[in-house]
């Protein structure tokens, strides 16, 4: 899995993004952003995911309902020894479990339907002869339902905050046969409670069923779209950003396959924010793989915003001297230090015996594109070598530019998107000399050592994204693949409701 490429800035990346504006929460801080006219991520949810999710709900369900208790119920009726008013009290579902569940995907959202569901309900019964003499008696009835099914459709939409809003659009449940086994009463009472009762006691379970069935798909969609992030912010100071993974739009669904989600995935500068002057590449349809329980899609513009904010607002400078020298490079940084008599023989002679420090940085855009051969990226670098001078002024005795490009890997740490950049390559000019001629060779086995001991480090620090997806889910054994302007990570999750 290639990528040559300085990947930037979804961790926590559910799972995305915004709608007509980027917002960014954090410390009260709003971007005014243009959208571009595509998405920069897609998210893929697949039906393997549903089936997953479904076995980890069911339990959560199953718990919920047993033990749940069921409103009174109470009327009149005519019996054998005529008019009762009757009360059904205590009413409770000692036993619940469902044989199977499923959740499929539908063209307006998700499907819910339970099947092979058992309930055993016990209950207090007591009634009062209205006239005189008032006989009144009193018992307790055991109930077993059987041809029990339940449904609810489950509504998907984005929320004015760009989270994933999941809501039950109201569920039914059908009891069929009613056991009932009374523990006191008269023959006829049986015979009452069948043909009066039944229908009663069937209405109120299955209300009550209902309502607890709402309760625990609108609960535990709230608790998800709760832990994904809409906005994740970068770095501090004066080169603070932030990735936009709040989704876009309403989902796609693909009846009976999958669900997709997009974001823009935009970084944005918090201090100074500038809109990218570029869009996002279309996502082919034929990208999106349904093998797997998630498919995050991720096109080339992601990175390329990140490389376009941090390229520019100098994030990526930095100045070197005889304390921050990383350790690759063994060189003394005095003028009249022997190496460097070989590499710029003129130094010493010029600015003798002079302490000198070392400025690298990323002059410009980080320009980043995926193909089907891996990903390749491009930015410009520049290398000053400096003599600092007894009045404290700073002499640029030598600059280098140079195009540089990057290889390496697409790696997934958790749930981000990060780049493992291993080599940077160069091809170095001389842009100024205060002490003449320089010789190029040398000074460009120098330039490629500096770019890949401090310029390679800060791309690999600053640049990774989140995947939009809830805190709290594990991504299994994440396959990475490439396509025209895009990268596509597949992955299986595991997840604790």
């Amino acid at each position: 899995m290639r990528f040559e490429t300085m990947w930037s800035i979804w961790n926590k990346v559910l799972l995305l993004s915004l709608a007509l504006s980027a917002v960014a929460r954090q410390n009260d801080v709003v971007l005014d952003a243009m959208v571009p006219a595509r998405p920069g991520m897609e998210v893929v949810l697949t039906e393997s995911l549903l089936s997953y999710i479904i076995e980890k709900a069911l339990p959560l369900l199953v718990a919920s309902v047993k033990g749940m208790s069921v409103p009174d119920i109470s009327g009149s009726a005519g019996t054998p020894v005529g008019s009762i008013e009757y009360t059904l009290s205590n009413i409770h579902i000692s036993d619940f479990s469902v044989g199977s569940g499923a959740l499929q995907v539908t063209s307006s959202g998700v499907a819910l339907a339970l099947s092979s569901v058992s309930l055993h309900v016990t209950l207090d019964w007591h009634y009062r002869e209205k006239s005189w003499p008032h006989v009144s008696d009193s018992g307790s009835a055991d109930v077993s339902a059987s041809g029990v099914s339940a449904a609810a459709p489950v509504s998907m939409a984005v929320d004015s905050s760009q989270r994933l809003d999941i809501a039950s659009g109201g569920s039914s449940v059908s009891i069929g046969d009613l056991d009932i086994n009374l523990h006191g009463g008269a023959s006829w009472l049986y015979n009452l409670f069948v043909s009066a009762f039944s229908g009663s006691i069937k209405d109120s379970v299955a209300g009550s069923i209902q309502k607890q069935v709402n309760n625990v798909i609108n609960q535990q969609g709230a608790a998800v779209a709760a832990k994904m992030p809409v906005d994740v912010t970068v770095g501090g100071g004066s080169t603070r950003s932030m990735i936009d993974v709040g989704f876009l739009g309403a989902p796609q669904m693909s009846a009976g396959s999958y669900i997709s989600l997009t974001s823009v995935g935009e970084f944005q500068n918090v201090t100074a924010p500038v809109d990218v002057p570029f869009e996002p590449a279309a996502i082919p349809a034929s990208a999106r793989n349904t093998s797997c329980m998630v498919q995050f899609l991720v096109t080339d513009f992601v990175p390329n915003s990140a490389g376009y904010i941090y390229g520019t607002s100098g994030a990526l400078s930095y100045v070197l001297d005889s304390k921050t020298l990383p350790s690759q490079v063994d060189i003394p940084l005095n003028t009249s230090a022997s190496v460097w008599a070989l590499i710029l023989p003129n130094l010493g002679k010029t600015y003798p015996d002079r302490p000198m420090q070392i400025a690298a940085d990323v002059s410009g855009p980080i320009e980043t594109e995926f193909a089907v051969d891996g990903a390749h990226v491009y930015l410009p670098a520049s290398v000053a070598f400096q003599v600092l001078e007894a009045d404290g002024s700073v002499i640029n005795a030598v600059v280098l530019d140079a195009n540089v490009t990057g290889a390496g890997d697409v790696v997934v740490k958790g749930l981000n998107i990060t780049g493992d950049v291993t080599s940077l390559d160069s091809k170095a000019t001389v842009v100024s000399s205060t002490i003449g001629d320089v010789e190029i060779a040398p000074m460009e086995k120098l330039f490629n050592v500096l770019v890949n001991s401090v310029v390679l480090p800060l791309v690999n620090e600053k640049l990774s994204f989140p995947l939009p997806m809830a805190g709290g889910v594990q991504l299994i054994s994440p396959q990475i693949a490439y396509g025209e302007h895009y990268v596509s990570v597949s992955t299986d999750i595991a997840y604790g409701l």
